[in-house]
Order: C-alpha cells, then sequence, then structure tokens
C-alpha cells in the first residue's frame, strides 16, 4: 500500500495534532512542527484556526466541535496546499529554457512589432536577438530584466538564452554543399548606432548604458 503524501497525510497529521494537544498551545505546536517541518505553515495556520474557534463559542456557549474544527481548518489548509503546488508548477514554467524570442513573445499575447516597442528595440533588432547575433557581453542588464519582466520569466533564463550560439535561417536556395556561414555577434551598441529603424529617443535611452572605452 502507498504511504499517503500531499494533503491526504496533512489531513492525517491534523487529526493526530488535535488528539494530542487536546487544547492549542504554542508547546505542542513547536513539538509537531519538529516532527514535520515541510507542513509548518499548516500546522500553524491550523493552530490559528483552533484558537480563534475556542476564543468564539458557539450560540449555547457549549465547547467547540473538534469534527468542525478539523473540517473547518483543513479546508484553509487545502487552499494553502494548492496554492503552494501552483506556485510550484508556475515556477518550473518559468524556469523553462527559452527556445525562440519572437516565438515566446507572441505566444504571451505580443505581436513581434509591440514587442519591440516595448523593449525600445527595432523590429530588426529584436530579429538579430532571435538569431542570437549579439554578443551576450555587450547587452546591458537592464535589457535582460525588461524582457524577464515582460515574458514573466528568470533573470538566468533569459540571460541563457542570449548566450546562445548563431543560427541561420533555411534557405531552399542553398544547396547541400552550399551552407550558409552563420555570422558572428556583433556588439549591442554598434547595432545601436547603425540601426535607422529606432527612433532617436530609444537610440540615445540605450546608448546612455554603454560602459566607457
Amino acid at each position: 500500500m502507498n504511504k499517503p503524501s500531499g494533503p491526504e497525510l496533512l489531513d492525517e497529521i491534523l487529526d493526530a495534532y488535535v488528539a494530542a494537544a487536546q487544547i492549542p498551545n504554542r508547546e505542542v505546536l513547536r513539538e509537531w512542527i519538529k516532527k514535520y517541518p515541510q507542513y509548518e505553515r499548516e500546522l500553524t495556520d491550523f493552530t490559528v484556526a483552533w484558537i480563534q474557534m475556542e476564543e468564539t463559542p458557539s450560540a449555547n456557549h457549549g465547547k467547540p466541535d473538534i469534527d468542525h474544527l478539523v473540517l473547518k481548518a483543513m479546508s484553509t489548509v487545502q487552499n494553502l496546499y494548492n496554492d503552494k503546488e501552483s506556485e510550484k508548477t508556475s515556477s518550473q514554467i518559468n524556469n523553462n529554457s527559452i527556445e525562440k524570442l519572437v516565438a515566446e513573445a507572441e505566444a504571451q499575447g505580443f505581436p513581434r512589432d509591440q514587442f519591440a516597442a516595448q523593449l525600445k528595440l527595432s523590429v530588426g533588432l529584436l530579429w538579430k536577438f532571435d538569431r542570437h547575433l549579439i554578443q551576450y557581453s555587450s547587452i546591458p542588464v537592464e535589457l535582460i530584466e525588461n524582457v524577464a519582466g515582460l515574458l514573466h520569466r528568470g533573470l538566468q533564463t533569459v540571460a541563457e538564452y542570449f548566450q546562445m550560439r548563431p543560427t541561420f535561417v533555411t534557405d531552399r536556395r542553398y544547396k547541400a554543399k552550399q551552407q550558409p556561414q552563420v555570422s558572428e555577434p556583433t556588439n549591442f551598441f554598434d547595432e545601436v548606432r547603425s540601426d535607422t529603424d529606432l527612433s532617436n529617443e530609444d537610440r540615445a535611452y540605450w546608448l546612455a548604458f554603454e560602459p566607457p572605452n
């Protein structure tokens, strides 16, 4: 028989906790947190709910029903558990590698021209990033942070994408023995200076980040 886990195991722990504690108190709570440190938050929230019910007696001033307490507190704890799983899944998604920058942006609802505008780049410069034709060492940290923020990705994930090797677009005009040469990555600030599609405002914005010679 498989050992219960997740909310099933937590349900059993809380039942045993109530039976052992009888009344909510910090000493017992500390003991159970030591036994189950992975459920520290759940045990703490459960105890708070328990104390609140003890301090708010029913209409007939009788002792709160323990079964009702467990059910009520477990509902709160279950929501906490679901939130943790959701955060974990979101974190896993955010840490997945980026395959193509433009495709990633479009998948998140950014047309390429809008995504370029948000980053203060031209579409042409954006395509060069998509093909890894910009030297990673020349890319301002601010641009990496902006991309991470717009795509809801971690800085490390975006940085790793920008460090990938250059690629070329497959062209059927090339024969099997005449594969196109991949261009060497160029300096970001040189591209900014030579890009005629950039507005003067955006060009000045990025050139302000250029380190002194």
